[in-house]
């Protein structure tokens, strides 16, 4: 009731099997047959004044008698048909799960990182004051999440205090 509306238009044609930023998920994805995760991005379609991060949700969906070949090196997916897909918007998510509260409540940090080869691409950051973001040095945990984007959780605990130190 309350989602949003968005024109797909501009999405019409899209081959995310080819796509330089999603092709490499996307043929993970048939491969392996199951659900797969991207973003939080912002989609081509959103053509409004504040454009909004999406969160993809995708599975693929295999028919008899349709295969896919693909145009750069000829791999061949059999029975592939196509995907079936949700869009989340990622900034609903992150208010609906409290997550900048729970760690600002705390004094905490948080950095959600993309690990990337030579240097970590940041999805998502809380912040403390003036603080810059966390980085993977200053972080005390790093939890690796599966997903198909190899993200990594990385927290920053305030140290305990044992009380009154006189």
């Amino acid at each position: 009731p309350n989602g949003v509306t968005i024109n797909h238009t501009k999405a019409v044609g899209l081959d995310r099997i080819h796509d330089k930023f999603q092709s490499k998920m996307s043929r993970a994805s048939i491969s392996s047959g199951v659900v797969s995760t991207a973003g939080p991005i912002l989609l081509v379609q959103d053509t409004s004044d504040k454009p909004r991060k999406t969160l993809i949700v995708w599975t693929p969906i295999f028919a008899e008698g349709f295969n896919l070949v693909t145009l750069d090196d000829g791999k061949s997916f059999e029975n592939y048909w196509g995907f079936a897909e949700v869009l989340l918007e990622w900034d609903e998510i992150m208010a609906q799960m409290n997550l900048y509260e729970f760690f600002e409540e705390r004094n905490m940090r948080f950095a959600l990182v993309e690990a990337m080869e030579g240097e970590d691409k940041v999805v998502e950051t809380s912040e403390v004051g003036d603080e810059p973001p966390l980085t993977r040095d200053e972080a005390q945990e790093a939890l690796r999440m599966q997903t198909r984007e190899n993200w990594v959780l990385l927290v920053d605990v305030p140290p305990a205090t044992t009380g009154d130190p006189a």
